[in-house]
């Protein structure tokens, strides 16, 4: 099946909507399907580029068009340049869109389509998604929790339940470093637990969190992956004297494997209120964060924060620890419990063999596509 990936994200960026927009279009085109992606421009990075570094094959095409930032227009002029490079190609099969004003100007052509949201719609998007949901050309909405399922019915009582697949996020199977890779984390002392957080440093991630528990821990070692220098900055600035934590910076997608073998024990410390970039995206009832299933994946030992919508993948005391969000207490009471080897390799590898079963990139691009393969065709495929 020929299939038009519409995305709203840059390529290349630091933002967690590139890595999962680019681990599905090779997922797509890994189950035997011809994919282009039409995505922002990032820079003036070659394809190749792009694929090496988001660790990803190059077997799909790239499209980029022009996504200004200027906040109202951005998404009409990103819209109207994606529907003249659309015009242009040779029509596919299926549309699949992330972005919902491009699709709304592509409802016309008469293509189906599946719509992917990773939010309830806010402001204009609600409109537009009462439109994308009532064209004839509507097939499935895909949402990344059952937390989002609802809301979405609760929106919109009238879109038919057996119209909405619950698909959480995924990752790629763990690559353990090998003995010819260069180390990227070096000096870890002997004998102390290597306890790692990997992802952005935004206002809800828990980097507070983690700050505690290297005061209260002296004999672990803590490392921080990710985040902008600015944020950076400002962490470091807050930890004052402590010795045994360490921010590492921004690591592309296609190294962070290398970074997991090192740890003993992963972090997501959540707090009740979590944002995305911008600061003004709160996503803790909905999200479905890329970082658990990359510790899932590496079969590391993983303490979350309790929330209900990672109870839909996480199950406390089986594939990890979970805990109050701002209860330092029971995150250290955690660290404490997981100085134990054996429970850590218990977790890791029931965290694991869950991934494996269910949260790869190629069985949630089957999932996706299921009920249109299922009908023989996107064509045939109503609700």
């Amino acid at each position: 099946m020929k299939i038009f990936y519409i995305s709203g994200a840059v390529i290349p960026s630091r933002k967690a909507n590139s890595i999962q927009v680019m681990r599905m279009c090779e997922a797509f085109s890994q189950i035997g399907h011809d994919v282009t992606l039409f995505s922002g421009s990032g820079n003036a990075t070659d394809g190749e580029t792009d694929f090496a570094g988001y660790g990803v094959e190059s077997n799909f095409t790239i499209i980029k068009r022009l996504r200004p930032g200027i906040p109202i227009a951005k998404s009409l002029i990103y819209a109207v340049d994606v529907w003249r490079a659309v015009s242009s190609s040779r029509y596919p099969d299926l549309f699949y869109a992330r972005e919902p004003y491009a699709l709304a100007g592509l409802c016309h052509l008469g293509i189906p389509f599946l719509y992917e949201a990773h939010s309830p719609p806010v402001g204009p998007r609600k409109w537009i998604e009462n439109r994308i949901f009532r064209s004839h050309c509507f097939r499935r909405l895909i949402v990344i929790s059952e937390s989002l399922r609802r809301e979405y019915v609760r929106l919109y009582p009238w879109l038919p339940a057996k119209a909405i697949t619950v698909a959480h996020d995924a990752a790629q199977p763990y690559r353990r470093a090998g003995s010819n890779d260069t180390p990227v984390i070096s000096g870890q002392r002997d004998g102390c637990i290597q306890v790692g957080y990997v992802g952005h440093l935004y206002r809800g991630r828990g980097i507070e969190v983690i700050i505690q528990l290297a005061k209260r821990f002296p004999d672990s070692d803590f490392h921080v992956v990710g985040g902008d220098r600015k944020d950076i900055l400002r962490w470091i600035a807050s930890t004052g004297s402590i010795q045994n934590i360490y921010f590492h910076g921004f690591a592309p997608p296609s190294q962070c494997d290398k970074y997991l073998t090192s740890f003993d024990v992963v972090l997501a410390p959540y707090q009740r209120n979590v944002f995305v970039s911008g600061g003004k995206t709160e996503t803790s009832r909905w999200m479905s964060p890329l970082k658990i299933f990359e510790y899932m994946s590496a079969g590391k030992a993983i303490i979350a924060s309790d929330l209900p919508v990672l109870r839909e993948v996480l199950e406390h005391d089986h594939n990890c620890l979970l805990v109050e969000p701002d209860n330092i207490e029971a995150w250290s009471a955690a660290i404490e419990r997981l100085k134990n080897a054996e429970l850590r390799m218990r977790l890791g590898a029931a965290a694991q063999k869950q991934f494996e079963r269910e949260h790869t990139w190629d069985k949630r691009a089957e999932t996706v596509l299921r009920p249109l393969v299922q009908a023989k065709g996107a064509q045939e495929c109503v609700v």
